[in-house]
């Protein structure tokens, strides 16, 4: 009889130890910044587009499948491209019948209005196709 005592006990006692962290944590989470921010403050150029070709390939060794997607820049956000149109080139598609998908990878659909988040990479970062169509 003495058993349930004691692990109601212990439950009230640990209850009541974690109240301060269950207060303290609420006001961290509100000085944090949101996923929106992070985004934003990571990218050079937030931009508003329209979806207006893709185009998936292999790379030139012939082991990795990557799209490029073309959109029609309709506001920048955050800096400015200067350009009208972009290519956006992500990792996976479907080349020769084969497809490749890769997790966390967004998709793009003819005509889909779009905010794309840009980073710039340097030349050696880029993927090189071999015979892309843009």
């Amino acid at each position: 009889m003495r058993y349930p005592w004691v692990v109601f006990s212990l439950l009230i006692v640990l209850i009541t130890s974690m109240l301060p962290s269950a207060f303290t944590g609420a006001a961290q989470a509100k000085a944090a910044s949101s996923p929106l921010e992070d985004l934003v403050n990571g990218a050079d150029s937030v931009v508003v587009g329209t979806v207006v070709e893709r185009s998936s390939y292999w790379n030139d060794e012939h082991t990795r499948i990557y799209t490029s997607v073309v959109l029609s820049v309709e506001e920048s956000l955050k800096s400015t491209t200067g350009h009208d149109k972009i290519i956006v080139t992500l990792p996976g598609g479907e080349a020769e019948g084969i497809g490749l998908l890769v997790s966390d990878m967004p998709s793009f659909d003819q005509g889909e209005k779009v905010v794309v988040f840009l980073k710039k990479l340097s030349k050696a970062q880029l993927p090189r196709a071999k015979d892309s169509k843009l």
